[in-house]
């Protein structure tokens, strides 16, 4: 029985002082960041043999040992996959075509010459899946998610949140700097516009931040939920056409909007008459460029790296060709990819054992809402209510998605990723008006990663990650139910955490708690906040509000984890064992640090303090941890430790 890897630790420390240290510290200094890579890890090291595997099937694709019956793979999508590869790698022809792919779009945006061609170009930008000033998409209604509803939501800054460019920080004046240059070598390569007209854009950017909602603010549902008619929105935005908008983008059917920043969009769409036609010219054309730099020469791509790979997050040395094309594929016709993973890499007796995992942590998980002191009988009813309809899917779909009518042409890379773009907004926008579809998964069976949705109240497990180090079918179960085990209750404790208990067990944002509850349950996450506020990374604070709903799911899913193989060990006293000198507790908790397992470029990291939901990877150890009354028992903490925490100054929520 395979477990926990000794090499993995860093003896020198104590686990009760840093257990994220004294867990991992030992793979962290035998796996340096490669250059290519802003951070490193056990996530990021799975990713990259998962990115391997999925090279493997487009390589295999084109040399045609893809075929129909023997890998679920048919002869068309066969083609497709590697049409659409080849057309990437082919870099000779990129680069031979220059800015021909999107000449088309650089000369409907030259020849904006109104208020009324400005919105046309927009309105036609959008129509062929750009999105600048604002997103749109069909998802659940919040307060209905029976029904499906389009969405309008803020976007239109290149750095996409505000604080880069309001916050003063010697780090944001760094960025700043580096995209004006960024912006001034990518303008270059247009010849129509003239040079140093990147501040014109900063300043421009600048004025849709300050109209931006915070992050914060975005994440809460109570401060983004929104509805108008149709015609009630026109009325109160009028400065927009919106109707004849959604027309043209395939969605005249809409009666109703979900418009989740108004305001943003009442002082955007004024900026329309009040902008010189020169400054949205260049911040269309520049935009184009921005969003296809990928897509087109080498040179245009590097140009783009030295911005968002070094600057932005401290990258030495772009990815592999390969590898960027790969993301284009993925992107574009991800199940084609998928089937052919979960053949290769995927087993259903791994399913099984997921399966009877998921069992073990919903039987905890009722039990701990049942012993809860702090919510009343009505409210834990509730609770249970939801917890019980929550679903669970595992490893991949029941039914693929097809890409039938989706042109795939061998010579053609823009074309390609611009046709499989509109192919799913199309496939997205063709949900209005048509039952919810509860198969539907949106992540691909090859995504190491996990989610919970709160309008369909299910968590998701893509077959990716239900493997070492996370999932080990034939290991040591104290380090699955610490890994994946945390990861399963993480993404339950989803549906309980400051946002996810907004939603009941339909998955409508509904208001289930009783005053009290609400308010014993508000100071309780205080806690939690206080706690991750007083970390700091580089000398920066963590946004403990920010990270609050991922802090919350990381200490419910830890706790959730443990009961349940507590219970297992109940079940099976032969797995009650100390294997390579670790008793089965300590074992789990360190198949939970080794979870998350890592280390970050500066500028990675503290660029993740501002954008991410996610506290950095340390707190996200030593603090659950020191929240939890069997690390502090298994690891003998004194008042003398570092991560020593009396119980009553613990967070305890779930």
């Amino acid at each position: 029985m395979k477990t926990y890897r000794k090499q993995n630790l860093d003896t020198s420390v104590l686990p009760q002082d840093d257990f994220f240290q004294y867990a991992n510290g030992g793979w962290i200094a035998k796996n340096p960041i490669p250059p290519e890579k802003s951070s490193w890890g056990s996530f990021y090291a799975l990713r990259e043999k998962v990115a391997k595997q999925v090279h493997a099937i487009a390589k295999d694709a084109i040399a045609g040992n893809l075929v129909a019956g023997k890998h679920g793979v048919g002869d068309n999508e066969a083609q497709q996959l590697s049409d659409f590869f080849a057309s990437g790698m082919d870099m000779k022809t990129r680069n031979k075509l220059g800015l021909t792919p999107i000449q088309h779009w650089l000369d409907l945006i030259e020849n904006i010459d109104s208020t009324e061609s400005l919105i046309a170009a927009i309105t036609h930008l959008h129509n062929d899946g750009f999105s600048p000033l604002f997103g749109v998409f069909v998802g659940q209604d919040d307060k209905a998610s029976t029904k499906y509803i389009t969405n309008i939501v803020e976007g239109g800054i290149t750095l996409g949140e505000r604080d880069f460019y309001l916050v003063k920080s010697e780090r944001n004046e760094t960025i700043k700097a580096g995209f004006l240059a960024y912006a001034n070598k990518l303008l270059e390569h247009s010849p129509s516009i003239n040079g140093g007209l990147a501040q014109t854009l900063w300043d421009f950017e600048t004025k849709l931040a300050k109209i931006s909602m915070s992050r914060n603010d975005r994440r809460d549902i109570t401060k983004t939920y929104h509805k108008y008619s149709v015609s009630a929105w026109q009325k109160e935005c009028p400065a927009f056409p919106w109707k004849a908008y959604l027309t043209s983008q395939g969605l005249g059917s809409a009666t109703h909007l979900l418009v989740q920043q108004p305001e943003y969009l009442k002082k955007m769409t004024e900026l329309l008459a009040k902008t010189p036609l020169s400054t949205w010219k260049l911040y269309l054309r520049f935009g184009l460029l921005d969003a296809s730099a990928g897509m087109l020469t080498g040179a245009i791509g590097t140009t783009a790296f030295e911005f968002y790979g070094k600057v932005m997050s401290g990258s030495e040395k772009q990815e592999p060709l390969w590898k960027r094309v790969l993301g284009a594929v993925n992107a574009g016709i991800p199940d084609i990819l998928g089937k052919e993973y979960v053949r290769r890499h995927f087993s259903e007796d791994a399913k099984e054992h997921m399966d009877a995992l998921v069992d073990d942590l919903f039987v905890a998980f009722r039990a701990r809402i049942k012993n809860l002191d702090w919510m009343s009988d009505g409210t834990k009813k509730k609770a249970l209510v939801k917890l019980g309809k929550m679903t669970r899917k595992i490893g991949y779909p029941t039914t693929w998605r097809m890409y039938a009518g989706l042109h795939i042409d061998g010579g053609d890379y823009v074309g390609n990723i611009m046709r499989a773009g509109r192919h799913e907004m199309h496939h997205n926008y063709g949900k209005l008006g048509k039952p919810v579809d509860h198969d539907e998964w949106f992540m691909p069976p090859h995504m190491v990663n996990a989610y919970f949705s709160p309008n369909m109240n299910e968590i998701v497990f893509p077959a990716a990650i239900l493997q070492d180090p996370f999932f080990d079918h034939e290991g040591d179960n104290a380090i699955n139910y610490g890994a994946i085990g945390v990861v399963i209750g993480h993404e339950m404790t989803h549906g309980f955490d400051n946002q996810g208990a907004l939603f009941d067990g339909d998955g409508n944002y509904k208001n289930w708690w009783t005053a009290e509850d609400k308010k014993r349950f508000d100071k309780k996450a205080a806690v939690l906040v206080k706690q991750f506020n007083n970390f700091r990374v580089h000398g920066q604070r963590v946004n403990g509000k920010l990270t609050l709903g991922e802090n919350i799911a990381d200490l419910g899913g830890l706790a959730i984890a443990y009961d349940a193989f507590m219970n297992h060990l109940e079940k099976h006293p032969e797995e009650n064992v100390t294997l390579g000198g670790y008793t089965p507790t300590e074992r789990f908790f360190l198949g939970f640090a080794h979870f998350e397992c890592g280390h970050g470029r500066k500028e990675y990291e503290l660029m993740k303090l501002v954008v991410d939901e996610h506290a950095p990877s340390k707190s996200r150890i030593n603090l659950p941890v020191a929240n939890t009354p069997a690390w502090h028992q298994a690891y003998k903490t004194e008042p003398h430790h570092k991560l020593y925490l009396p119980e009553k100054k613990q967070a305890k929520i779930w």
